[in-house]
């Protein structure tokens, strides 16, 4: 078994914070396990810049303490390597799993180092972006979002009516999976989220949503007011 260290586009040094983890999990499938951490300090008015590793269709993975000491490759620092010639893989092959499965570790200094068979692996840098008022929660809404009465055809969240800051262009957005929507008649205009993207977005005013005659679409409060979610 050997370890060869991976150096794929976007992994970039992590700033000082302890990566954030998610794990989704598929009903007839394998999972994802997605790691994330911030590759800057936090600046007044600025969402830092953030790489982000992916491992799908995980078959198993695992988490250990930095300090455990079990003669394994990856100590310290932040380091991403394949194991070739795994044992577990091996050991997977013969239950009847897929051979092209893959084994790989990925540390992080004092906090720990994650082990993923997976069947692949994507690395993304999400560039610094100027903050909006949906990056002040924890959930992502912010007091000056106008809800439409419209959700989200994907997960189901309340659409928002924003602005797109390099275009102008109202829209509607999901801060849940990012997506945007050309117009709350037509929901089949809808555009994926774009991590990558320069673009930012604003919140738009009630004079925006007036203007553009898509005030019929928000919902009203029992005196007939449209109200700021």
């Amino acid at each position: 078994m050997t370890y060869r260290p991976v150096s794929g586009e976007g992994l970039r040094t992590r700033w000082d914070d302890e990566p954030s983890v998610v794990v989704r999990n598929r009903r007839d499938g394998f999972g994802s396990l997605e790691l994330s951490w911030a590759t800057q300090p936090v600046e007044q008015g600025w969402v830092a810049s953030r790489t982000r590793v992916v491992f799908d269709d995980v078959v198993e993975y695992r988490w250990k303490y930095f300090d455990v000491d079990d003669d394994q490759a990856a100590e310290g620092g932040l380091e991403l390597g394949e194991l070739e010639g795994s044992d577990r893989l091996a050991a997977l092959a013969a239950q009847g799993f897929d051979r092209e499965l893959r084994h790989f570790l990925i540390s992080f200094d004092e906090h720990g180092i994650y082990e993923v068979i997976c069947r692949s692996i994507d690395i993304h840098h999400q560039p610094r972006r100027r903050a909006t008022p949906a990056d002040d929660t924890d959930e992502g809404w912010s007091d000056s979002f106008y809800p439409c009465s419209c959700s989200c055809l994907f997960d189901g969240r309340a659409l928002l009516f924003t602005v797109d800051s390099a275009s102008g262009r109202l829209q509607l957005e999901c801060k849940g999976c990012g997506r945007t929507y050309d117009t709350p008649a037509d929901l089949s205009r809808v555009h994926p989220a774009q991590p990558d993207s320069a673009s930012s977005s604003r919140p738009a005013s009630l004079d925006e949503i007036r203007s553009a005659g898509w005030a019929r679409f928000l919902p009203l409060d029992d005196e007939g007011h449209a109200q700021p979610t």
